[in-house]
This record gives C-alpha cells, sequence and structure tokens, in this order.
C-alpha cells in the first residue's frame, strides 16, 4: 500500500536528482520501514539490501545531521539482517556524524552485545563440536572392530567353539543375547557330547 507508493515517488526522486543525499535517503528509509512489515525471506532481504545501498549514498551528505541519520539507519538495516560488525560500523560513522546521536550509542551498545553473545555462541559450539568428537573417538576405541568377537582365553588349541553344536534355536522371538556362561556342550575346557533324545 503506501510504501509501494513513497517508495515509487522516491525512486523518481532519485532519478530526477541521481546526486541528491536526501532523495537516496527517503528511498532508503522507506525501503526500510516496507522491509519490517515484511515476513522473513527474500523479498524481505531484497528489501534491506536495497535500504543499505540508498542509505549508503545518502551518508556521503555534506550535511551532518544527515550523514548521520543515513548511518543510522542503515545500521539498523544491517542489525535486521544479523550482520553485527557492519551495524556496529555503521552505528560508529551515525556517532562521528552526529555526536548527540543517543538512538546511535544506544543500538551500538546493543549491535555490540548480540556480536559478543554471537562469538560466545559460536565458542560454545566449538567445544561441544570438539567435546563430542572427543567422546566419539573414545567410544570407536572401547568398541570391538564389527564383525568381530572379543579374544576370549581358552586353554583349548583351535577357535574358542571347535566342535560346540550350534545353539539351540530360541523359541521366544527375542534376540540372543550373549551372557557370561561357556557355549552349550563345554565344560571347564572339555567337550561334551550334545544330549540327545530318545529314539523309537
Amino acid at each position: 500500500g503506501r510504501y509501494d507508493e513513497a517508495i515509487a515517488a522516491y525512486r523518481e526522486g532519485v532519478r530526477e536528482l541521481p546526486g541528491e543525499a536526501g532523495a537516496h535517503f527517503d528511498l532508503g528509509a522507506a525501503l526500510y520501514q516496507k522491509a519490517l512489515k515484511a515476513p522473513a525471506g527474500p523479498e524481505r532481504e531484497k528489501l534491506l539490501t536495497e535500504a543499505t545501498s540508498e542509505l549508503q549514498v545518502a551518508a556521503r551528505s555534506g550535511d551532518a545531521k544527515l550523514r548521520g541519520a543515513a548511518h543510522y539507519n542503515r545500521g539498523n538495516a544491517e542489525l535486521q539482517r544479523e550482520r553485527l560488525k557492519e551495524a556496529v560500523g555503521a552505528y560508529k560513522q551515525a556517532i562521528l556524524a552526529d555526536p548527540q546521536g543517543l538512538d546511535a550509542r544506544y543500538n551500538l551498545e546493543l549491535a555490540l552485545r548480540r556480536l559478543e553473545q554471537k562469538k560466545e555462541r559460536e565458542d560454545q559450539a566449538g567445544k561441544d563440536k570438539e567435546n563430542k568428537d572427543q567422546e566419539n573417538d573414545q567410544e570407536k576405541e572401547k568398541e570391538p572392530e564389527k564383525g568381530k568377537e572379543p579374544a576370549q582365553a581358552d586353554s583349548r588349541s583351535g577357535p574358542p567353539d571347535a566342535g560346540a553344536p550350534p545353539p539351540a534355536p530360541s523359541s521366544s522371538n527375542e534376540e540372543r543375547q550373549p551372557d557370561a556362561k561357556e557355549p552349550r556342550g563345554t565344560s571347564a575346557g572339555k567337550e561334551t557330547p550334545p544330549q540327545q533324545g530318545d529314539e523309537d
């Protein structure tokens, strides 16, 4: 609605007066306001990017107040885009241009806090990943190689289960779990014949 009409009028003003910082400022401010009303996504990002560009042109003004306001609004647009370092730089420029600008000082503090929090989160994420990698490495060292059973001490020659009959099928559907008992058919390292049922 009204932002589109304002943006169209300011675009016309920029075309007619391309070197006029005020026209760029007005266009940048209108684009920024429209971006604030837009849902997150490519359209909002496009509006913020264009607003930043127009405000950067306006920041070349010889008028310190206009230059300060342009840097301030550019800082706000960068803050919305989560470009925190750029926002900090813009707010510092706004304060240099207009030292009385309290809003720029406040937003500079806000941007610096967010930047510090982001750095802390990134540092913590890096530490968490490093700890997770170390835990995974330790787990891998504990696990036996896939397909191999841990070696068992046995006084017999040959594989531990040599000559032992296969395990009896389980009557339940549960998966067979290994236990600490010796394999069926052995007793203290001596083989015993498998039990056979009576035959008729």
